[in-house]
């Protein structure tokens, strides 16, 4: 399956998938990001989408790896902030990766305001910012020219630093 991917064969993956099924092989997480990558890769994001649902409705739970190659796919669509909201009201966030690779996303968009808007709820579900959570943010305001507001987004991950 991994190899029909790499080589974009997500119609030969997907018939396999069935014929798995249909032969009373139920596939796992493994098996879904496997076909997750192929399809993002692809820009298949629709079919990304739709594997996505079914891995979720045969009970299986994403996890931070399929949620941020799923991120990683759509960042430069609108649908990244659903993903988010989906991924904590759902599954829950168990670390900072799926808020870095979101923080990331708005980054390459240009999005300074969803950006520090995924830093604040990063924060507000009560996990702890590091240096990749802040960086991608300081970059993009240097990078406008508000070195102002990019000295004080140091002052405050110093502060976090210090209170530990």
């Amino acid at each position: 399956m991994n190899a029909l991917c790499k080589e974009g064969e997500t119609d030969k993956v997907e018939e396999l998938l069935n014929d798995m099924i249909s032969r009373g092989v139920q596939p796992d997480a493994v098996t879904y990001t496997t076909l997750l990558v192929g399809f993002c890769k692809m820009k298949k994001l629709e079919n990304a989408k739709k594997c996505l649902r079914q891995m979720v409705s045969k009970g299986i739970s994403p996890d931070v790896v399929t949620w941020n190659i799923f991120i990683d796919a759509f960042c430069t669509t609108d649908d990244v902030m659903d993903i988010l909201i989906n991924m904590v009201l759902n599954y829950g966030a168990q670390d900072n990766l799926a808020y870095i690779s979101l923080i990331k996303a708005y980054a390459k968009r240009g999005n300074i305001d969803e950006a520090m808007r995924v830093l604040k709820r990063l924060k507000q579900e009560g996990l702890k910012p590091d240096i990749d959570a802040y960086s991608p943010i300081h970059e993009m305001l240097i990078d406008m020219g508000r070195v102002d507001d990019a000295k004080d987004l140091i002052a405050q991950m110093n502060e976090k630093k210090a209170d530990g």
